[in-house]
């Protein structure tokens, strides 16, 4: 992570910070109350939706309780967040964030204007310093939020995909529309029973095929480097499979059964001990 603070205008505050998460990550970290409480203060009542009203616990000065109000100005989701921030009986300003897309990473730019100076001066100060220690926690709580999520693209970066879900099966194919699509002896896929959790970036281009069993396969792919990344299937539109190697992190596929075993080669050595099925599995009863 790196950040900066600076002013764009004399009487605000601007910090920035550049994360290695995608911008959903950040945005759980910035909009679930839980977790906002864990990097900035105790928040109660909050939750991302215009005209929420809750407060944040912070360190009492003086007469003053330490308790700061606050509402839910706007929000984009994974683009903008804005609040009204009140402390005391006279400071009333307000908290913008901005997300964007920094390669595989976010970049994060607070904002707090408001302030009417000189009378906010202290306050000003002191908020500068607190947002500059902040931001690095806010990392901290999107790279505890990550764990949970699978992230990845194509080899140039125009498609990307973030999953938030477990996988219902992971298998290895050795159907001949799989071994052509690969160029090597088999396929290796993630399948998600619902599309619920799946967010996409990006333009694909589509080439559809029939498979042996006649169900019609959509296979999407990189118009710019030509990477397969994901599937789709007209007659089963909940259904969404991604390509194991697209994964920014590959090591998190774990084959679990092959398929089409009768149409592999002596060459394509997979691991003996995954069950294997000669063709495409019986569907389950019932």
């Amino acid at each position: 992570m790196e950040s900066t603070v600076s002013n764009v205008l004399a009487d605000d505050i601007v910090v920035e910070a550049t994360f290695d998460h995608p911008p959903s990550v950040v945005w759980s970290a910035l909009t679930h109350g839980a977790a906002l409480s864990r990097w900035l203060m105790e928040a109660d009542g909050y939750h991302a939706a215009a005209g929420t009203r809750f407060t944040l616990q912070g360190t009492p000065a003086g007469a003053w309780g330490g308790v700061i109000r606050c509402k839910v100005l706007a929000l984009v989701p994974d683009r903008l967040l804005s609040w009204s921030w009140r402390g005391g009986s006279l400071l009333d300003t307000k908290v913008s964030w901005t997300l964007s897309n920094a390669g595989r990473g976010t970049t994060v730019r607070l904002v707090h204007s408001g302030f009417v100076m000189p009378r906010d001066d202290a306050a000003r100060q002191t908020l500068a310093e607190g947002w500059r220690q902040a931001l690095p926690r806010l990392g901290a709580a999107a790279t505890a939020a990550a764990p949970g999520l699978l992230a990845g693209g194509c080899a140039c970066g125009a498609i990307r995909y973030e999953i938030a879900g477990s996988p219902v099966g992971m298998s290895d194919c050795q159907c001949r529309d799989c071994q052509h699509r690969s160029g090597t002896g088999h396929g290796s896929y993630l399948t998600f029973a619902s599309r619920q959790g799946v967010r996409l970036w990006g333009e694909a281009r589509q080439w559809s095929v029939t498979g042996n069993g006649g169900t019609v396969k959509e296979h999407h792919f990189c118009p710019h480097c030509g990477c397969p990344v994901y599937l789709t299937f007209p007659a089963m539109p909940d259904v969404f499979v991604i390509h194991a190697a697209s994964l920014d992190d590959p090591g998190r596929y774990q084959p679990q059964y092959l398929l089409y075993a009768m149409r592999g080669h002596a060459w394509d050595a997979v691991d003996p001990a995954l069950p294997r099925h000669e063709t495409m599995p019986p569907p389950p009863a019932g």
